[in-house]
Formats: C-alpha cells, sequence, structure tokens
C-alpha cells in the first residue's frame, strides 16, 4: 500500500506490502526501496520518502506506478485517489491555488 501526504510544503511517500511474498522478490523490494532513497521505518514496517520538490514528487509517483500494482491514498487539503495523482501532484506545486 502507498501513502502519500503533502502538508506545510513538504509530502511524504510510504510505502508497505500488503501481502507476504517470497524472500527473493522481497529482497529485491527492499534494494530497490534503498536505491531510490527510501528509509526503512522499522515501527510501521514501511518505506519513507520526504521531498520538498515538486518534480521529484511526481517522479517518484511515476517510479511507483511503473514498479508496482498500487492501493493508494494521497492526502493533501483533500483525499484523492491513485488515479488522481496528476491533481495531488498540482495541489502540491501550487498551494493554496484551488481556494
Amino acid at each position: 500500500g502507498v501513502d502519500c501526504t503533502a502538508r506545510n510544503g513538504e509530502a511524504e511517500i510510504s510505502i508497505s506490502l500488503l501481502e507476504r511474498i517470497p524472500r527473493e522478490e522481497f529482497d529485491e523490494f527492499t534494494d530497490l526501496m534503498r536505491r531510490e532513497g527510501f528509509e526503512y521505518d522499522s515501527f510501521t514496517n514501511s518505506y519513507s520518502f520526504k521531498t520538498e520538490s515538486p518534480r521529484m514528487l511526481k517522479a517518484m509517483l511515476k517510479f511507483i506506478d511503473k514498479e508496482f500494482e498500487v492501493s493508494a491514498t494521497l492526502k493533501g487539503t483533500q483525499n484523492y485517489t491513485w488515479e488522481e495523482r496528476d491533481a495531488f501532484v498540482k495541489e502540491f506545486t501550487e498551494p493554496g491555488g484551488g481556494q
């Protein structure tokens, strides 16, 4: 599952596995997460990535979409579905633009 929250000019993407996968796939997943700059949180058993750059946020969401089957919640001033991620990035790029 993917949770993405934007507030105070910073976006945080958190990724956790929704189902158990074979050890080999898990090792590939953890290597990929580390290589992409995600940090592991043992308390939530998830990987997270923080950025203040709208370009980096958009690139990460694109990367996640390409690599994984995604179940996601995107939280800005409102909640967005994974399919609405472009609107989420736009809100993050233009804070207060929709109000």
